[in-house]
């Protein structure tokens, strides 16, 4: 998981309101795509479809993290490769079990995700948002101290602006 820096002080309404406004501005972008410009490759990099799947699989970590539940078993990877920390290699196992994936069932996760991780941030008081990352994962090291938010930030509104523009990019490029 990613993190981004943390909005000083933020409340929940905050954080709330910052990944709505990001990730409307990336489904303005797929919105308008027919199913063909979604799975086709952009640019030889990945489709449309790939991008959701990603954001999909990278918010179905931190949902998991924030039910105290494992992030790696619930982005479908192994412990050897989290323990790596090699990002690229991860992303790469994620995009090519999503390429087996049918359009549909990726736009379905891709907003049932994401409704269940706004639900779950709903249900969060603003301090719990300040809590340290190693308070959700027991197997984090203890000297992790850097706040949650910043995980949840990471994989939501300072994630998604990456894509949105990866992906007007790719479709400009043909």
């Amino acid at each position: 998981m990613t993190r981004s820096e943390n909005p000083a002080d933020a409340t929940v309404a905050e954080l709330l309101e910052r990944i709505a406004e990001a990730r409307a501005v990336l489904d303005e972008v797929v919105a308008p795509l027919s199913d063909a410009e979604r799975e086709r490759s952009l640019g030889g990099a990945w489709s449309v479809k790939l991008h959701l799947a990603h954001i999909a699989d990278w918010e179905v970590g931190i949902l998991a993290l924030l039910r105290h539940e494992s992030g790696v078993e619930a982005m479908g990877l192994t412990e050897a490769l989290w323990k790596g920390g090699d990002t690229d290699a991860m992303n790469e196992a994620m995009a090519t079990r999503a390429e087996q994936t049918s359009l549909d069932e990726v736009l379905s996760r891709y907003g049932n995700v994401h409704r269940e991780l706004v639900s779950q941030i709903e249900g969060m008081a603003d301090s719990d948002l300040q809590l340290p990352y190693s308070h959700f994962h027991a197997g984090a090291n203890e000297g992790d101290t850097a706040p949650i938010l910043g995980w949840i930030a990471g994989n939501t509104f300072g994630h998604y602006p990456e894509h949105a523009q990866w992906i007007t990019e790719g479709l400009a490029d043909g």
